[in-house]
């Protein structure tokens, strides 16, 4: 029998973690109380999941402490909204790798970046993944007994957003969820039953110098940097997101999961989480 020969008799350290203050993502908790909700969706746990950003910006320890924080909820679904690619089409073969594994049922959108790339890559990658996309279309979802219709909006950046379509069919009654990329999307759901959107894109700014970015940003046209907002009739939350295209830190932006629970806005008729 031929025996190995051991070429190094001393262990190698174990690669160190990167440090810092916005390496992990922190986790937000929200809560939405919906006039149509169901009342068997009250207590519904969904998790969003955004800006990913496969690539040199994002650490892959960001990504997969995410992804682990996700399952960790056990939610009922998990939302992505977006921008999984940055520059290069060799995202699409990490964007597999490093978002595998999520434990509940997923549905996405795709964003700019993943336009600018390679959107039919990413969608393919996704769904290669078990989880859904959609690009303005909807979905009826059978979660605890009641249907949820979960309307997918392509991306606004790339002109891509067909809100009539995404819509059509959708039924009239019963819970509702709009999924986007861009915020400012929700100015376009006057007239559509949307209680609630979730959106990314702006990552809370990213470097966010208190009246410099806001300023900046609104010359941009995104006036929804980061958390809750009312646009009309629909209730707007936006997720600072997880990843960077560009640059691996952030100032005033840590990245983020985001828990959301869904109320009803019926006491009486609730039942418990």
């Amino acid at each position: 029998m031929r025996l190995l020969r051991r070429r190094n008799t001393k262990l190698e350290p174990p690669p160190k973690r990167p440090r810092g203050p916005f390496y992990e993502p922190l986790l937000e908790r929200r809560e939405f109380t919906l006039a149509d909700l169901d009342p068997l969706h009250d207590g519904l746990r969904i998790v969003q999941l955004t800006d990913v950003h496969v690539g040199r910006a994002t650490p892959v320890h960001r990504v997969r402490a995410a992804i682990t924080q996700a399952n960790a909820f056990a939610p009922d679904l998990v939302v992505m909204t977006g921008d999984y690619l940055s520059h290069t089409e060799k995202g699409v073969h990490l964007l597999r790798e490093q978002l595998a594994g999520l434990t509940s049922p997923v549905v996405a959108v795709l964003g700019n970046h993943d336009h600018w790339v390679d959107a039919d890559g990413a969608a393919g990658a996704l769904e290669e993944l078990g989880y859904a996309v959609l690009r303005n279309q909807h979905t009826n979802l059978l979660l605890r007994g009641a249907a949820l219709t979960v309307v997918g909006l392509d991306d606004l950046v790339t002109r891509t957003t067909d809100v009539p379509k995404a819509f059509h069919g959708a039924p009239r009654q019963g819970s509702r969820l709009v999924l986007a990329h861009v915020p400012r999307t929700a100015e376009y759901l006057l007239h559509y039953r949307a209680s609630l959107c979730l959106a990314g894109h702006t990552h809370g700014g990213h470097v966010n110098i208190p009246g410099i970015t806001s300023a900046i940003m609104r010359g941009l046209r995104e006036n929804y940097i980061a958390g809750r907002f009312h646009v009309q009739s629909t209730q707007l939350y936006v997720s600072r997101g997880i990843g960077g295209a560009v640059m691996p830190f952030r100032l005033n932006a840590p990245p983020e999961v985001t828990l959301i629970t869904l109320r009803s806005a019926h006491p009486d008729m609730r039942r418990a989480a």
